[in-house]
């Protein structure tokens, strides 16, 4: 059998394990029963991907998109598999429902400070108090998707996971467009990975997180700078941001690249333009920023979770005992901790950023690779909170460095091993760090020390 008929099996078993998940899946009511089906689900689909991996060296039809017409079937599979990890999507729900049937801002109104919701179907006890933590983007298209779901949960949350899938959509389309062009023998096997991984389409479809829209403008971006469209590149950015705060940080290299190319007068006029869609976006929101709900953003924002700095404190905790006085108490330390994470982080983005000023040239490669890089040592090492759909937002960016980078192999091994959060892994703190996170990186680097290729990742 050749090695395109095969992948075809591959995809239609993929697709067939989803349809299992779908039909065994028994939500909380019986335990056993559901980390077999995970466990399951997680070993197979494993198994699948890398076998699809290993074929993906013998394909010879290396141009063809084939893994676009794959994401088409696993995406329609799962949008009917629950959003059995996590409940992010209901969230979203939730956002759109306070604007559109109760007319209040998500920033400072939340479910449990009306009483008339105490029944609505639309909100769930996990985020009756939780305020909307997104960017004003974002609220604007939870806003569009509850209109459409017209208050019914089961089709407000189809949609966006159909929303999801198409966004994954083009962003396989686009990198398709750009990768066939510039490196054609990689193309088949960099879509793989990004739109057959099990990994993107259990966290992006099944589970629907908004990290998608993210990823897109910031690839868009990166794109705009790479085909000299600057005009296009603080623009791009500040839609990300309106997603998620988090691509700030892409914001100084962007500048300074941008400075370096054309100067002071075209970057400032970009600059205003930037500012002036935020402003447009965010004014339905921020004529009440004095009553957003600052503690509620700031608590869900700041939770350690699953990251090596949780991992750290947990460990602290279990040595140091509760009553060990103010100064050495666990939450105290775990609070310096993340200060120190974050001081670390920023004078490694002065590093990068100083550097980037002295160099002789600075490109839109450069300016890439310092963006992809800055987000990733942000959300790897220096947040308290790491969960594993934030990957999803560089995931397609890593494609647009060299092959053998050490950041595109860190993140494509997370993509592996993170599969694990489906399992009991997933609730084991300290091991779960150690196994997802700690251990891939700790392979790679030490793989690309020894100037030898990581499996799998470098095949």
């Amino acid at each position: 059998m050749r090695p395109r008929q095969q992948l075809v099996g591959v995809v239609v078993l993929m697709a067939g394990v989803y349809l299992l998940v779908w039909a065994l899946h028994p939500g909380r009511a019986d335990r056993v029963l559901r980390h077999a089906v995970t466990i399951g689900m997680t070993l197979a689909l494993l198994a699948l991907f890398v076998f699809g991996l290993r074929l993906i060296a013998r394909d010879t039809e290396a141009r063809r998109g084939w893994p676009l017409r794959g994401f088409v079937v696993l995406a329609f599979v799962a949008l009917v598999v629950p959003a059995f990890q996590s409940s992010d999507v209901y969230a979203y729900g939730q956002i759109g429902w306070l604007q559109t049937h109760y007319r209040v801002n998500p920033y400072t109104t939340t479910p449990a400070d009306l009483p008339a919701a105490e029944a609505d179907p639309m909100f769930t006890s996990t985020w009756r108090d939780a305020p909307c933590i997104y960017g004003f983007l974002f609220a604007l298209v939870a806003r569009a998707v509850a209109w459409a779901g017209s208050g019914d949960p089961q089709v407000t949350i189809y949609l966006f996971k159909l929303l999801s899938a198409l966004v994954w959509f083009a962003i396989g389309a686009v990198l398709f467009a750009v990768l066939a062009r510039e490196r054609p023998a990689t193309v088949s096997r960099s879509l793989y990975w990004l739109l057959i991984s099990p990994f993107v389409v259990l966290q992006a479809v099944a589970n629907g997180h908004n990290d998608g829209l993210f990823a897109l403008f910031l690839l868009l971006a990166f794109l705009a700078a790479r085909a000299d469209r600057l005009i296009w590149v603080l623009p791009a950015l500040a839609l990300a941001t309106l997603v998620k705060w988090v691509a700030l940080v892409t914001v100084p290299a962007a500048l300074v690249f941008l400075v370096r190319r054309q100067g002071w007068g075209r970057t400032l006029g970009q600059a205003h333009l930037a500012l002036l869609l935020t402003a447009l976006i965010a004014a339905p929101y921020v004529l009440d920023i004095g009553a957003f709900d600052w503690d509620g953003i700031q608590a869900q924002l700041a939770q350690p979770s699953y990251s090596l700095l949780a991992a750290v404190g947990d460990v602290y905790a279990t040595v140091v005992p509760q009553d060990a006085g103010s100064w050495f108490a666990p939450e105290r330390f775990v609070q310096a901790l993340q200060l120190m994470a974050l001081l670390a982080f920023l004078c490694y983005l002065v590093v990068r950023l100083l550097r980037s000023l002295r160099a002789e040239a600075y490109d839109a490669d450069a300016f890439v690779e310092d963006g992809v890089v800055l987000l990733f040592a942000l959300i790897v090492f220096a947040s308290a909170k790491l969960y594993p759909w934030y990957f999803l937002m560089l995931l397609p960016s890593v494609f647009l460095l060299p092959r053998h980078h050490i950041v595109r192999a860190m993140l494509l091994a997370l993509t592996l091993s993170w599969m694990l959060v489906f399992t009991g892994v997933g609730k084991a703190r300290i091991l779960d760090a150690l196994l997802m996170t700690a251990l891939p990186l700790a392979f790679v680097a030490w793989r690309r020390r020894q100037n030898k290729p990581v499996p799998l990742i470098d095949g």
